[in-house]
């Protein structure tokens, strides 16, 4: 059966499960019911047996009684036998349970075994508890029968007492009690026949109770048994629908799973331990093995795919390492001309503000050259008008026509102008600290290249 037919069938067979159901409940209470009345049945049974065997009962007591009195005259026993026939005729309160031993405890001197019940004659019992029309017919002659049987009894014990019927049917004193014709009386064959004629319908009715109540517990029995079956019927049934609605959800979890639970869990296994080449075998495509199926052909495509990416992966990655390796030695070499540069740019830095410092001093010694040239300047003009004027006194010398000894035209301070020359020239280099005129005839001048060279030798960075 395939996984539609089970499906169209599985809401058919829940809902003759449901009315199965319905009907065990049914049958259910009908077993109920025929069990109550079965149970009441059988109790209305025993209840009749009872009143029965209380009515046969009575008579063997009034029998017991009444020969009892009439051999030993006690009047107690008259007395109990009268209360029988009142309690029976309803005439009395009925004892509790009275249907147990009673009298017997009576006569051994207990004046009331158990408290008394309720007022209610035999005959009104038997209307309650059911009796037929052909049950009471037998009663009525039963009855009739011992009314006789009652009569001789009295007859009996009135003759213990002296006393015997007059013409008008009353008993009235005759003499001495006649002991014999009362033994008589309750013993003789005329009482042997009235009590078979009481018990021969009392055993009638006997049977007629027997009767009835077989066939009402025959009644109930079978009712409670058709009852049962028709339970047992819908329970077989109800077992049966639940068997089927199992088969068609097994028969429907096996087309959903595509095979036996083993076999999928088998598959699931293999493939989950990394086994995908695990032979599945040919089902629907939309069960769960032909759903794990399709799985496994994309997982063999993800994983074929995932190791081409890998590889072309894996050899980027060593491209990248390699590049990396590259660009990390090139990155070290970068470092070291980094701190070569550094370490140029802090010399450069050192440098230039050595620089810095001898520009300063260089403007410095420019503003000292300045003012030296100046005074130079004036030095020169002085010189130059003093050589003007020697000149003109030359010429004014030759002009007069003196001419002087051989040898030096004498002049005040003329001498010291070479020598003043001559100081300027090997003038020391400490001279460019000093500025202003000498304390000489003359300014004392530096020497131009003697400054450079000092200034050159107190840069060194300049060389580099």
């Amino acid at each position: 059966m395939n996984t539609a037919s089970s499906s169209k069938a599985m809401p058919y067979v829940v809902a003759a499960l449901a009315a199965t159901f319905a009907g065990l409940i049914y049958t259910f209470v009908l077993m109920k019911g025929a069990t109550e009345d079965l149970n009441e049945v059988a109790d209305r049974r025993y209840r009749s047996y009872l009143l029965a065997d209380e009515l046969r009962q009575s008579s063997d007591d009034l029998t017991r009684l009444g020969r009892t009195y009439v051999v030993t005259a006690n009047p107690e026993f008259e007395r109990e036998y009268l209360k029988i026939l009142d309690i029976r005729n309803g005439k009395a309160p009925r004892p509790q349970d009275y249907h147990r031993i009673y009298w017997d405890f009576v006569a051994a001197g207990q004046s009331q075994p158990r408290p008394d019940g309720e007022t209610i004659s035999l005959q009104e019992l038997m209307v309650k508890a059911g009796f037929s029309d052909a049950e009471f017919a037998k009663l009525r002659a039963a009855q009739a029968s011992s009314d006789g049987l009652v009569e001789l009894e009295t007859q009996a014990m009135n003759a213990v007492k002296g006393l015997s019927l007059d013409a008008q049917g009353n008993y009235s004193a005759t003499g001495q009690p006649d002991m014999a014709a009362a033994r008589e009386l309750v013993h003789g064959a005329r009482y042997h026949e009235l009590k078979a004629q009481i018990m021969k319908p009392l055993d009638e009715f006997f049977v007629l109770v027997e009767q009835r109540t077989e066939t009402e517990m025959a009644a109930a029995q079978q009712a409670l048994n058709n009852a049962q079956n028709l339970f047992i019927t819908n329970l077989v049934l109800l077992i049966a629908e639940i068997a089927l609605l199992i088969y068609l959800g097994r028969q429907r979890t096996l087309a959903q799973l595509g095979s036996k639970p083993q076999v999928l869990g088998n598959v699931l296994n293999e493939i989950a331990s990394g086994n995908l080449s695990v032979h599945i075998p040919p089902t629907s495509s939309d069960s769960a093995l032909g759903l794990v199926d399709i799985m496994n052909h994309k997982l063999k495509t993800l994983i074929g795919a995932a190791s081409a990416t890998s590889e072309r992966l894996s050899s980027a990655v060593d491209q990248v390492s390699q590049v990396v390796g590259d660009t990390a030695e090139r990155a070290a070499k970068q470092n070291d001309m980094t701190d070569l540069v550094a370490t140029a740019v802090h010399e450069m830095g050192l440098t230039v503000q050595e620089i810095a410092r001898s520009a300063g001093n260089a403007a410095t010694a420019s503003q000292e050259a300045q003012d030296e040239a100046k005074q130079a300047s004036r030095v020169v003009s002085e010189s130059t008008q003093h050589i003007e004027k020697m000149a003109g006194d030359w010429r004014r010398f030759q002009g007069s026509g003196r001419t002087g000894r051989t040898g030096r035209l004498h002049r005040p301070g003329a001498g010291r102008h070479p020598r003043h020359l001559r100081t300027d020239q090997s003038a020391s280099p400490q001279c460019r600290h000093r500025s202003g005129p000498s304390r000489g005839n003359g300014p004392r001048l530096c020497s131009g290249r003697r400054r450079g060279a000092d200034a050159g030798r107190a840069h060194p960075g300049l060389d580099r």
